[in-house]
């Protein structure tokens, strides 16, 4: 008995030093702040000669996130090695990633929740999120893409829209790596802290119907440092009490929570501008968006715009790029000069004494207050806080079509659905499908809807109709700001990329 229990210690030791670790992105980083891992993937290798001569290649498949490869001497590997004399050996490869990233598989789907009262969360920060799944089963992908280690990030130009049949197709969604949101600080200098993945992947409809799907290229994007932010002070909002919402000056009066203490209503429509006038306004309608007409920008453009570079509201203080009609993307300053500076570095937000680089901080909507300062943009942490944080989030947004539009459905805080419409939670596109008349249904008891507007990079328009792009007021480094995204298949609320892009501008008023 002494002999045998030594024999298994032996062994235990012995095939504990035969195991290595491979972490890919920010894993140790990840799982050092709780996140829970799950095996993703299981396989083995085979080696030849004490492992000097490896036979192929292990078929373990790695996601595409922050993941780690672990390689263990098990028992099988030890008596398969001590029975061929260490001439034909093996070794156990384990690939472990995390519950709710991208790869991760989707759940049977649960009828939405009654509205539930809720403590009111204590700090502006995102956490993850589950999602909901089709009652079918999902089968899991067969191949997967190999995860990218340390890879800089580039973005190719937009493609202009693909066309698909009007057969039923599978879309094909690029993934990306993801990072979730983190609390912003108040502070007015430029400092740094980790931020790690929050996506939010949504069910696909089991029989789609026809619809037009454009190409978006794809994006390699690496979490990096936040940059901290200064909370401007907050504009009047108009108060009206009503059981049925209203617009005024621009506002849709119904309160939707974007932090602990802080709440505000949405502007009416995504801003556009025309700079033959010099003009700002929101759209007429909530599911309004200008479209390929964007490709028309320019100093002179007689004709409306709505997707805009990053801090673009006109406002100078010795930043290059500042006006809503600039278009430069050139390698050599490729998202650089955007967004406020204070001579030495452009690692700000649109927040504080930069404010004014805001769109509604600094100009005039016609029609929606006539006056500078009353509107501003979210943040990121904002943005976060209202999808994930606020009472019975997980119940108050999807994807959706409206008038046939497809776009993301947001609904206020003290949501009541009217009578004879159906929503359903965090879904696709399709299982949301909303009539013009039904809209308006939607629309007097608060609902805010922001259409899939696309992307514009120069000159070039992508991805209309089913992409949605809106910017962020916080800063990612002196090149990149952190802004908003969803199509078929994904919420994203944390990516970052270059302000030289076009996106859609979705503007708000503080409650006091």
């Amino acid at each position: 008995m002494k002999k045998l229990l030594i024999c298994i210690i032996s062994l235990v030791l012995f095939t504990s030093c035969y195991t290595t670790w491979t972490t890919v992105g920010n894993y140790k980083q990840l799982e050092q702040q709780g996140l829970k891992t799950y095996q993703y993937d299981k396989s083995k290798q085979y080696y030849l000669f004490g492992g000097l001569i490896p036979l192929g290649h292990s078929h373990a498949n790695t996601p595409n996130e922050p993941c780690e490869i672990k390689s263990k001497f098990k028992f099988g590997d030890f008596l398969l090695t001590t029975i061929t004399c260490d001439i034909f050996c093996s070794r156990t490869v384990y690939v472990y990633a995390f519950e709710g990233g991208s790869a991760y598989p989707l759940q049977e789907p649960v009828s939405p929740a009654p509205k539930v009262k809720e403590s009111a969360p204590q700090a502006d920060e995102v956490v993850s999120v589950e999602t909901k799944s089709e009652p079918e089963k999902v089968e899991k992908k067969s191949k997967k893409q190999e995860t990218q280690v340390d890879q800089p990030k580039t973005e190719e130009p937009i493609a202009e829209p693909v066309a698909q049949t009007d057969k039923k197709q599978a879309s094909k969604t690029t993934k990306k790596d993801k990072k979730e949101e983190t609390p912003i600080v108040a502070n007015d200098a430029p400092q740094s802290e980790p931020s790690q993945p929050a996506i939010i992947p949504v069910q696909e409809e089991p029989q789609s119907t026809p619809v037009v799907e454009e190409t978006l290229n794809p994006i390699v994007e690496e979490p990096i440092e936040v940059i901290t932010e200064v909370e401007p002070e907050p504009a009047p909002a108009p108060q009206v009490e009503s059981s049925v919402t209203s617009i005024v000056n621009g506002a849709v009066i119904a309160p939707f929570t974007v932090g602990s203490t802080k709440k505000v209503y949405f502007s009416k429509g995504n801003l556009q501008y025309k700079a033959s006038s010099k003009t700002w306004r929101f759209a007429e309608q909530q599911y309004d968006a200008i479209g390929a007409d964007n490709s028309n920008i320019s100093s002179s453009n007689s004709g409306w715009i709505d997707l805009f570079g990053w801090g673009t509201s006109g406002w100078y203080n010795r930043n290059t790029f500042y006006m809503p009609y600039d278009t430069e993307s050139a390698s050599a300053t490729y998202g650089y000069g955007y967004g406020p500076t204070d001579g030495q570095t452009y690692e700000y937000s649109l927040r504080g004494k930069f404010a004014e680089a805001d769109w509604g901080v600094a100009n005039v909507i016609s029609e929606a207050g006539d006056s500078a300062g009353m509107w501003r943009t979210l943040t990121r942490a904002e943005w976060g806080y209202m999808l994930l944080k606020r009472p019975n989030a997980a119940n108050l947004y999807s994807l959706a079509i409206v008038n046939g539009v497809k776009g993301l459905l947001i609904l206020p805080d003290d949501w009541t659905c009217p009578g004879g419409i159906n929503f359903i939670a965090r879904t696709s596109f399709e299982l949301n499908n909303y009539t013009l008349e039904q809209w308006k249904k939607l629309e007097s008891h608060g609902a805010i809807f922001l259409p899939s507007a696309g992307c514009r990079y120069g000159t070039t328009v992508g991805n209309v109709g089913t992409t949605g792009s809106y910017w962020t007021a916080s800063a990612s480094g002196g090149e990149n700001a952190w802004y908003f995204v969803f199509n078929k298949g994904k919420i994203d609320i944390v990516s970052d990329f270059s302000r030289a892009l076009g996106r859609s501008v979705r503007l708000v008023q503080d409650i006091q």
